[in-house]
């Protein structure tokens, strides 16, 4: 658009006074008016023509008595992550029903016991909600396992391993059947990281989701 349709343009235009200063302040604010005498006019008209037009624009493009709302509840990166990957455990008695672990609600997972438990270690199911096919769980403490149910083998992940989508890593604690710190059980999606709370109470292992501010 050339100077003479933005000239017209705002000629057309008939914005209240209120709405005019508004603009010119901030229009000045960002350096687009010349304070020079011979041409300063000019370009205040010009660019109040430009700003004009964008009003008119955006109640063009919205429509009579619309607006453009940003998000009712926007969403961090880090809860968006977290959104997208669902660990589920097993709860204490509830052997065949795993239930998704919450943000700071307690799950009890029962006592263990290396030579006297049904499995190797407390089972955790790690399900992507974002088409991802895997994703890097560790610990800080203690070791991920894998159980094969037919066969019976055991093969020790270690620390940090890459979990598949609906896989079932087991988490056994120290050698000693205890922790003398809380355990952290970290979950690793696209940079972002989901930390599960493990820890034992009189003989009981619980775990819990930690909030985002105690994300490590």
């Amino acid at each position: 658009m050339n100077e003479n349709e933005l000239k017209k343009a705002f000629e057309q235009y008939d914005p209240t006074e209120e709405q005019c200063r508004a603009m010119e302040r901030r229009i000045r604010a960002k350096g687009m008016i010349s304070m020079q005498k011979k041409k300063g006019a000019w370009r205040a008209s010009v660019a109040m023509g430009a700003a004009c037009l964008a009003v008119v624009a955006g109640l063009i493009v919205f429509g009579p008595g619309q607006t453009a709302k940003a998000p009712s509840n926007p969403v961090s990166a880090s809860e968006a992550a977290r959104s997208q990957v669902q660990i589920l455990a097993l709860s204490a008695g509830q052997e065949e029903n795993p239930k998704a672990l919450q943000i700071g609600v307690e799950m009890p997972l029962g006592a263990y016991r290396l030579e006297s438990s049904a499995t190797p270690g407390f089972p955790f199911i790690f399900q992507w909600e974002n088409g991802e096919q895997s994703g890097e769980v560790s610990v800080s403490q203690g070791s991920l396992l894998r159980w094969d149910r037919q066969t019976g083998q055991v093969t020790d992940a270690g620390k940090r391993t890459i979990c598949k989508n609906g896989e079932t890593l087991y988490y056994a604690p120290p050698e000693d059947g205890s922790l003398s710190e809380s355990d952290s059980l970290t979950i690793c999606v696209a940079d972002e990281r989901q930390s599960v709370l493990i820890w034992s109470r009189e003989g009981t292992y619980f775990a819990k989701i930690l909030p985002e501010e105690h994300q490590s």
